[in-house]
């Protein structure tokens, strides 16, 4: 990751928050569907589950939709 990358949008008015993700060729076979994932950050990490995978590579990796199943809570309990 880099300063001042997006890593996320939120819209305000929708009950589910989610993530879009890269998923790296080189991890491409240790994710599916319906999995649940840990997406940590520098200082946190949220819960989530994989919702879509795309069958065509990116530039970098996969396509991936992760639907965070504890919303905005990180793993303090906390929410952000």
């Amino acid at each position: 990751m880099q300063a001042s990358q997006t890593i996320c949008f939120i819209k305000f008015g929708n009950s589910e928050y989610y993530a879009q993700v890269i998923i790296p060729q080189s991890n491409f076979s240790k994710v599916a569907l319906s999995q649940q994932r840990l997406l940590k950050f520098a200082s946190l990490s949220v819960s989530g589950k994989v919702a879509f995978i795309s069958h065509i590579p990116v530039d970098s990796g996969y396509l991936a939709k992760v639907v965070l199943t504890d919303g905005l809570n990180i793993n303090y309990k906390k929410q952000i």
